[in-house]
């Protein structure tokens, strides 16, 4: 149709296969957008289609009017603070390179991708973004509520958005940064060196096997631990050998994928041990949790049972024989 198309872009990513006519202020392989995009936004729908003219066809308006109130404000700043900066450099005489210029938005854009202030993690917490989502669907960009939980469940935050790490923690950020810009494959247990024990029998009343096995700390206390999941075969946990207060968030069957099958935190049978809620106390060191199989059909694929828990307060060692 003798048309020919130009790319020109704010951001855009590091990749080989770029096409030559394609430009930008500046480019990074893993740079997040969805807010600074949402930014560049003004209240009118998404481009749908084209007329015979070429003129744009807009959709609905899906996002908020809070939304597009805050990004107003956003944009007048920018605008305001362009403003200010042109007139101070021209009376003070002063001109700057373009790298220098590229060099100065590329590290502002960065900052605020990846390690907002607290102002910024509470201005932007109910942004929605419509990408690939349909006329009728929205997504909050993240979520610093299921950042928290998900932490005590992942051993590594490099699954996790760059503003639900920071709301952890700059800690989280960087761990995050690091995995993400030199693609480190880092199994679980290289995350962490700290454990907790937890002894368990599995098998039936006749024959059981006992083992020490160790937790993997996450996040907040707590600990991460993967038990063996035998159809139609209790897994007891001697608690009581090492805790005498103890926090269990979750117990969930999952399969060899890590999807969840099952919610077993309901399904304990409990001796010597009194609970209310997630709290647990083990009343003696012979306090057991066993994990009834029940309403599990017979999988025929490998499944475990998947435990989060925080130790509150550890059963002391026995004293040395004088």
């Amino acid at each position: 149709m003798k048309v020919d198309i130009l790319g020109r872009y704010v951001v855009a990513a590091d990749e080989p296969y770029r096409a030559a006519n394609s430009k930008a202020l500046f480019t990074s392989p893993w740079w997040n957008y969805d807010l600074f995009e949402q930014c560049c936004a003004i209240k009118e729908g998404a481009v749908v289609d084209y007329d015979v003219d070429g003129e744009p066809v807009l959709g609905e308006i899906i996002l908020s009017d809070k939304q597009y109130e805050k990004v107003a404000n956003v944009q007048d700043e920018c605008v305001r603070f362009i403003n200010d900066a042109r007139t101070f450099f021209t009376k003070a005489g002063v001109t700057h390179e373009y790298s220098i210029l590229q060099a100065a938005a590329h590290a502002a854009l960065f900052r605020h991708a990846h390690m907002p202030i607290e102002a910024e993690l509470e201005f932007f917490k109910d942004f929605e973004y419509d990408d690939l989502m349909g006329p009728d669907r929205k997504k909050t960009i993240y979520h610093l509520e299921s950042a928290w939980k998900n932490a005590r469940c992942l051993p590594s935050p490099y699954r996790l958005g760059a503003y639900e790490t920071r709301s952890l923690g700059l800690d989280f950020t960087f761990s995050r940064l690091v995995q993400r810009r030199f693609q480190l494959d880092l199994n679980p247990e290289d995350m962490n060196v700290r454990f907790s024990p937890l002894k368990v029998a599995i098998g039936d009343t006749h024959e059981s096997k006992v083992v020490l096995l160790r937790a993997q700390h996450l996040h907040d206390g707590y600990f991460s631990i993967m038990l063996p999941y035998v159809s139609g075969t209790s897994v007891k946990m001697l608690l009581g050998e090492h805790y005498e207060w103890l926090q269990i968030e979750d117990i969930r069957v999952l399969d060899k994928e890590g999807s969840v099958c099952k919610n077993m935190s309901s399904c304990l049978d409990l001796e010597e041990i009194k609970h209310e809620g997630e709290m647990y106390r083990c009343l003696s060191q012979a306090s057991v949790a066993t994990i009834r199989p029940v309403g599990l059909q017979q999988f025929t694929t490998p499944r475990y049972y998947h435990m989060i828990f925080r130790p509150l307060v550890s059963r002391a060692s026995d004293p040395p024989p004088s």
